[in-house]
């Protein structure tokens, strides 16, 4: 009868072991993949603010160009060209 308990007890203590370990493997599984994900989506954040940086750059550019007038454009399109022309007339020359 001792035998008979205290086999059932190793047996009990061997399963327990086992279940241990198998949460154990899960809790590790468990921790590298959200620490991958945390890194991926920290990647992806960083990504995305860049993006926004370089949008709001863009935008900045835009409104300044608004605030010099919709006319003045134009006018320095014309002028570039005219730059242009007489540039390549002198490399002519």
């Amino acid at each position: 009868m001792a035998n008979s308990v205290a086999s059932r007890a190793v047996l009990a203590a061997k399963n327990t072991v086992m279940v241990r370990e198998s949460i154990d493997k899960k809790e590790d599984e468990a921790v590298k993949y959200w620490s991958e994900r945390k890194e991926s989506i920290e990647k992806e954040i960083g990504d995305l603010s860049r993006q926004a940086d370089e949008y709001r750059r863009m935008l900045d550019e835009i409104d300044k160009k608004i605030s010099r007038g919709i006319g003045q454009g134009s006018q320095e399109a014309v002028v570039g060209e005219k730059l242009n022309v007489v540039m390549n007339a002198t490399d002519e020359l």
